[in-house]
């Protein structure tokens, strides 16, 4: 029976851009629509202060966990995904390296013309076509161990 199991976070890199950008989008509103007063100004910071914690916090603790079962291959992601790939589905898997930006517009879990793609870090994974056409992609850091992981489990 075919055994994987791994666990990946956002890059704290990608999270602390992420931040900067949110603090440039306030640093601009200030700039274009200056506040008159100084409590103007403490209004509009403090007001912002709960949708960046609330937003970093989101950022920080978002997972992926992707398992390699006797039933296929398992992703639980971003909270709301959890998906299985019965083997009986999977036609072959491909160790790839991608580029995420490009080929399907970021991290996460994400649709584009080139399929469907769970996503925490880095550039590299398994690319999965499907019996029915479909493609999914699966980011791992372990990209050769779930290759084969997956591969022993579509031989059995």
């Amino acid at each position: 029976m075919p055994s994987f199991e791994e666990h990946q976070r956002l890059s704290p890199v990608l999270i602390g851009l992420i931040y900067f950008i949110l603090l440039g989008i306030l640093a601009a509103s200030l700039i274009s629509t200056p506040p008159k007063t100084e409590q103007e100004t403490m209004v509009i910071v403090y007001g912002m202060a709960p949708a960046f914690i609330i937003i970093t916090f989101i950022f920080a603790t978002m997972r992926q966990m992707t398992r390699v079962s006797g039933e296929g291959v398992h992703i639980k992601s971003v909270y709301f995904i959890n998906r299985v790939i019965p083997f009986s589905d999977i036609e072959s898997a491909e160790q790839v390296t991608y580029r995420p930006l490009r080929d399907y517009g970021g991290w996460g879990f994400r649709v584009s013309g080139k399929g469907k793609a769970y996503n925490m870090r880095g550039d590299r994974g398994v690319k999965l076509t499907l019996k029915d056409g479909g493609r999914v992609l699966v980011g791992s850091q372990r990209e050769q161990e779930l290759a084969q992981a997956i591969c022993a489990g579509l031989s059995r």
